[in-house]
């Protein structure tokens, strides 16, 4: 990366870490995201190489993500250096989608959880152990009137099973992905290290929007009833989509999604927040036709 780059501001972020765009002497842009902490460091180089893997190995066709430029450490801070996407995220595209374009980002969802499904890492890892050592952390970040709660999501942990890890990009929420008029692509953004790797996940994070609607907490003044038809419609073929291997446990996944927010939520959002973890608590069988 060249030394003679300009900074242009500041970008919206969501994961404490700092982003800026910056342009260069041939006035090209670029984003620059730097860690919260040197504590956060190891967080975010894993962050980097989940996403140069991404592009390396899983770009295909419509879909990829922005192309690591450089990395290094300013004042301790790791730091990394990425291209700079115009576009929409999906939140914004579906608001105003067409049917057509509704079928379209359905196809594409799709095809990336088939991608991550396919590239296996060739670890076989018990997610019950893995959902109760992280449930174990969680219970020293919430309050403690919601600690009753997290008990019984760990008694429901039991039954998962042992899987096979596959890439998984750890915050697959809708935000997260971009889509850009003039290429025609959908970029992935945003990457995070989970506690396990497994496409679950992000199929979990996925309808943290699609079905818990958390993405009301972010566009206030969204149209809701227009953006649920068009959430149910997209909601309908992914459920077309996923397996009986995924299903009986969504209630489980969907649940710990949302009680990771918890500890990074305001108070004002805690009545909805607990009051979806409950009632994926107590309905294991609602996605299943």
């Amino acid at each position: 990366m060249s030394n003679k780059i300009k900074f242009i501001k500041n970008l919206i972020g969501f994961s404490g870490c700092e982003i800026k765009l910056y342009s260069t002497g041939n006035n090209n842009l670029f984003v620059r995201k730097i860690s919260s902490s040197k504590g956060y460091n190891h967080r975010l180089k894993k962050q980097m190489e989940k996403q140069i893997f991404f592009f390396n190995n899983l770009s295909k066709n419509k879909i990829t993500t922005p192309k690591v430029l450089g990395c290094g450490f300013r004042k301790g801070l790791f730091f990394f250096d990425m291209e700079y996407i115009i576009g929409l995220n999906l939140i914004d595209k579906i608001s105003s989608a067409t049917n057509v374009e509704l079928e379209e980002i359905s196809k594409t969802i799709l095809e990336i959880i088939s991608l991550e499904k396919s590239n296996k890492l060739g670890e076989v890892v018990a997610l019950s152990d893995k959902f109760s050592d992280k449930l174990n952390e969680l219970s020293t970040k919430i309050p403690k009137n919601q600690i009753k709660l997290l008990t019984q999501l760990k008694q429901k942990c039991k039954i998962l099973p042992e899987v096979e890890t596959t890439f998984c990009h750890g915050d697959l929420t809708l935000e997260n992905i971009l889509y850009d008029e003039s290429s025609k692509k959908y970029y992935l953004i945003d990457f995070l290290d989970n506690f396990a790797d497994h496409y679950w996940f992000d199929i979990a994070k996925l309808f943290q929007d699609i079905e818990a609607e958390w993405y009301v907490f972010r566009n206030p003044n969204i149209d809701r009833n227009s953006m649920g038809i068009k959430i149910n419609f997209i909601k309908q073929k992914i459920l077309k989509f996923l397996k009986l291997d995924y299903l009986p446990f969504h209630s489980i996944f969907m649940a710990i999604t949302l009680f990771r927010i918890v500890p990074y939520a305001s108070e004002l959002d805690y009545p909805f927040l607990l009051d979806k973890i409950s009632k994926n608590l107590n309905d294991n069988k609602k996605l299943v036709n």
